[in-house]
């Protein structure tokens, strides 16, 4: 309880993770039994902690992590330690990183392992000789492991390796060492039969459990074995092998705390903290929180207020969408799961987020800190956020000057760091090693930041981190170099980013709901209506097939895609005639097909109860403003390619490119509202045109003006009327007069109808 009180942030639980915990742990979803201990453990915390729900729940988990301390140190005097070495060993063991993760987070299964430890002492209680099952007990149970392990890997893969991995780290090399030694010749009231019994019924029961999960069970049982191998070692030393086990435990469980990176954690606490503070401050009933079953999600939740009326669950996020209501999604694999099942997306509004000066106060000391601040985001800097500015480093001289700001410092030391501070622009370059201004601390990695009259942009180790960015932006790194968070907006009342590391912005609103047809097994369904969109998601409730047949418009063939990530394990898919599909699933998900091209009906048929939901090709909707949207080939543009097109080429210091496949091809734009727009397209042709050879814009089927198709690459405009627009998905069709098949002109060449070189293009909204 001490050591909870005095090193563990009560600002925020932390996810298990073996060193920092990574932004992937925070957002591992915590389901079935995991996810109901962890439930309870908060809503026990909220109430003890009268407000303070976070350290009411850290409180709660340290109790239980100390009263399975004190019921492991009884139980461990049966296995012929002195009370001072079962205190001790009972301590090593609370050390150990999964128990003492658990013991200060209630997303651990803290309550199982107490439950655990008391049925060891109960067990280990008993007298030895009150055992009298000979060996058909023993052979019994352990004919019945195998058979459970045998068919859980048959099912779904036994957990057993990956829980003796957990052990094993949990006991290190000493437990391992030590472990073997209990097999020795034991004092007559030593229980030993009942432990080794007991631990092999436990990891019976626990078959179906998670690997963390049944180290958390079974762990007690190994400390016990292990404290009789002590015991044993003790007894063949002699009188002063007693105290040298004394100093060995110290200084075991001394390794142990040596190993948890208190500071990091507590870096990790307070950005995690602030940003859920963020999302918190902005949630409503008419715009809940979609509370994913994760450590950031959870967090989340617990801040805040009327929690029941202003949040609600990844599964009725449909139906609150139907209700009206406008979700609000802030973790990455929740979005793109919901995305599929019968929602659209659109980004949240400017102004979601954590105050700069909230964000920056709540930091410990000893983070390299990096703010970029735009000419205009300089000016709108109130007295407060600057003071939080010279927390980090910023010149006071510099305070309150509208000019744009590039400054890296160290938190807490409140002395100049490393700035630039310009009219119009600043541009600050740092290399690993660079003195950071004052601080004494030196810079831990490659960056160089760029501040104009309203953007700002930053790069780490030569890749773009942020690129672009309105407004000002804030970055943070441990002074080993890791990359903590960023936090970025148009205005610094309102910062926004993900809750941990370099990845992209998370947070989405639930703007519309889409149809969906429920297909049960073995039956067919229409699903025609749900395709106009560009692209379909699928919700299945187990391992099967789902067999859809496309109708098309004359002369599209498409060529159906899965939009979401292939995995080893995920779904495959088969294609057939006119991009119709069979795609079978090993597990129960969701998952989304882009079907590039025009479908005018289809079926779909499947092995298991399933759901077929209309969805937008792409994640969110653009807004056409003043300022144009400038769009290059990239991997990330997959989703606006419908029907037409070859794959992505490189072409060396251009960037990529993409042809067409022939004379026609289709772009998918969706728009948040229509408006008058001019499209802009940067393109070439396969090869000289002839007299005649025209490019052609069509959107949504309605054909605009005919361009002259140009000698070399250039730029094609049309300008679209808002009529020929509508909210949601669009089509823009390329049509070209002028298609090549390079092998016509010289065998060997490429084999394929090239029709328009297309590198890109740029929307902008009519003056």
């Amino acid at each position: 309880m001490i050591t909870v009180a005095l090193a563990v942030p009560s600002t925020a639980w932390l996810p298990y993770a073996r060193g920092p915990a990574t932004a992937d742990a925070w957002n591992a979803a915590l389901t079935g039994v995991q996810g109901g201990l962890a439930a309870a453990q908060i809503a026990v915390g909220a109430t003890v902690g009268s407000g303070a729900a976070i350290a009411g729940a850290v409180l709660v988990a340290a109790a239980l992590g100390a009263a399975t301390t004190a019921i492991l140190a009884r139980a461990l005097l049966r296995s012929g330690l002195s009370p001072l070495l079962a205190s001790l060993l009972a301590i090593v063991a609370a050390a150990a990183p999964l128990s003492a993760w658990q013991a200060s987070s209630p997303l651990g299964a803290g309550p199982l392992t107490m439950a655990s430890t008391l049925a060891l002492w109960w067990l280990v209680s008993r007298p030895s000789s009150s055992l009298r099952a000979g060996v058909g007990v023993p052979v019994a149970l352990v004919a019945l492991l195998a058979v459970a392990e045998a068919v859980a890997h048959w099912r779904h893969g036994s957990s057993l390796g990956a829980s003796l991995q957990v052990m094993r780290e949990d006991l290190g090399l000493i437990g391992l060492t030590l472990l073997p030694a209990w097999l020795g010749p034991a004092a007559p009231q030593v229980p030993r039969r009942w432990a080794w019994l007991g631990l092999v019924a436990v990891t019976l029961v626990t078959t179906p459990l998670t690997p963390a999960l049944r180290a958390a069970v079974l762990l007690p049982w190994a400390w016990w074995l292990v404290g009789a191998g002590i015991a044993q070692l003790v007894a063949w030393r002699g009188r002063w092998a007693g105290r040298w086990a004394v100093a060995g435990l110290i200084a075991w469980a001394t390794l142990h705390s040596a190993q948890v990176p208190w500071g990091h954690q507590r870096q990790q606490a307070a950005l995690v903290r602030t940003w859920a503070e963020g999302v918190a401050a902005h949630v409503s009933p008419a715009s809940p929180l979609v509370v994913a079953p994760s450590a950031q999600g959870l967090l989340a939740r617990a801040l805040v207020p009327e929690a029941d009326a202003r949040t609600v669950a990844p599964e009725a996020t449909a139906a609150a969408a139907r209700a009206g209501r406008r979700p609000i999604l802030v973790d990455m694999p929740t979005r793109d799961r919901l995305r599929w099942q019968g929602v659209a997306l659109d980004e949240v509004g400017d102004g979601l987020g954590a105050p700069l000066e909230a964000v920056l106060e709540a930091l410990p000391r000893g983070i390299v800190a990096v703010a970029v601040i735009s000419q205009d985001a300089a000016a709108r800097l109130s007295a407060p956020q600057w003071r939080a500015l010279a927390r980090i480093g910023l010149r006071l001289a510099d305070a309150g000057q509208p000019r744009a700001h590039a400054v890296v410092g160290l938190t807490g030391t409140r002395v100049e760091g490393l700035e630039v501070a310009q009219a119009g622009s600043a541009r600050l370059d740092m290399q690993p090693g660079d003195p950071l201004g004052r601080t004494g601390a030196r810079a831990p990695v490659d960056l160089r930041l760029e501040a104009g009259s309203s953007r700002v942009s930053a790069w780490l180790r030569g890749q773009p981190v942020l690129e672009d960015e309105r407004g000002l932006a804030l970055l943070f790194f441990s002074t080993r170099g890791d990359f903590l968070a960023w936090r970025s907006g148009p205005l610094p009342s309102g910062l926004d980013g993900p809750a941990l590391g370099g990845g992209p912005r998370t947070r989405s609103q639930v703007i519309t709901s889409l149809p969906c047809v429920d297909i049960a097994p073995d039956r067919g369904a229409a699903i025609g209506h749900l395709a106009q969109a560009g692209a379909l998601g699928l919700v299945t409730s187990g391992p099967g097939t789902i067999d859809v047949r496309l109708t098309r418009a004359s002369g599209i063939s498409g060529d159906v895609r899965l939009a979401t990530r292939a995995r080893p394990d995920g779904p495959t898919l088969s294609t057939g005639q006119h991009g119709s599909f069979a795609l079978a699933f090993p597990s129960s998900g969701a998952m989304g097909l882009l079907l590039r091209g025009a479908v005018t009906d289809a079926r779909a048929t499947s092995t298991v109860a399933s759901r077929v939901c209309a969805a937008w090709p792409m994640l969110h909707p653009l807004e056409v403003t003043r300022e144009p949207i400038e769009m290059r080939v990239a991997p990330s543009l997959e989703a606006h390619f419908g029907y037409g097109w070859h794959d992505a080429e490189v072409e060396p210091g251009m960037g990529q490119f993409r042809w067409m496949a022939g004379g026609r091809a289709d772009l998918l734009f969706a728009f948040r509202s229509p408006g008058s727009l001019v499209f802009a397209l940067d393109a070439q042709g396969p090869g000289a045109p002839e007299p005649g050879d025209t490019v052609t814009l069509a959107v949504n089927g309605v054909g605009l003006a005919a361009h002259p198709l140009m000698p070399t690459r250039g730029i094609y405009e049309w300008p679209v009327e808002a009529t020929h627009l509508h909210a949601g998905p669009n089509t823009f069709t390329l049509i070209t007069t002028r298609t090549r098949r390079p092998a016509d002109l010289r065998p060997g060449a490429d084999g394929r109808t090239l029709g328009l070189l297309v590198r890109g293009w740029t929307i902008r909204r009519q003056e």
